[in-house]
């Protein structure tokens, strides 16, 4: 989705191009999270994938409703089972005290 407009996305000066873009396995758990923690947080940050959906009722629809399911997750032939929170980001993971002033982000994802 992201990648026939990623050329049109030229980096600004000063800004290392190697960080423009994530795609398949780099997309983890551990990478979003880096990406969103503050330290690694670029300018503009564009997410297509998956998200997560819980129940009416259910104790994690408040905290990790709409999560983002990262590349950790095998997929649905090979984890028949529910996705566990090791597989997918929920905002109440990053902390009270990240700081992602300047962000620009499209999270795009279905739930």
């Amino acid at each position: 989705m992201v990648g026939p407009h990623q050329p049109r996305l030229a980096p600004a000066e000063g800004v290392d191009p190697k960080n423009m873009a994530e795609a398949g396995w780099a997309a983890t758990k551990a990478r979003l999270g880096r990406l969103l923690s503050g330290v690694e947080t670029p300018s503009v940050l564009f997410t297509a994938g998956h998200g997560m959906g819980f129940p009416n009722g259910d104790p994690r629809q408040v905290s990790q409703q709409g999560a983002l399911l990262c590349q950790d997750w095998p997929g649905p032939l090979q984890w028949r089972q529910p996705v566990p929170p090791e597989f997918y980001l929920a905002a109440d993971e990053l902390g009270s005290t990240v700081r992602l002033d300047g962000l620009i982000a499209f999270f795009f994802a279905c739930y």
